[in-house]
């Protein structure tokens, strides 16, 4: 994307965090279980295993980029 790369990451995160935010709203008032969003309930369960899959089982076993012998004080090699 060259030099647009960032900016349009940058637009496609804040979306994202926005239509996550937005689509937990309720369908319509007053609020009951007919109507009831269940977006946010599966989104916060889709949170919760992934940062336990994290630690369960991503602090142990992933190894990580490999960068210790890339830059040599300072200079990229």
């Amino acid at each position: 994307m060259g030099k647009y790369g960032f900016v349009v990451n940058a637009i496609a995160c804040t979306l994202i965090v926005f239509f996550n935010i937005w689509f937990c709203f309720p369908y319509g008032y007053p609020v009951s279980l007919g109507l009831m969003n269940w977006k946010s309930v599966i989104l916060i369960g889709c949170i919760v295993i992934t940062v336990g899959w994290w630690f369960w089982h991503g602090l142990r076993k992933y190894p990580g980029p490999k960068v210790s012998g890339m830059f040599l004080e300072g200079i990229e090699l």
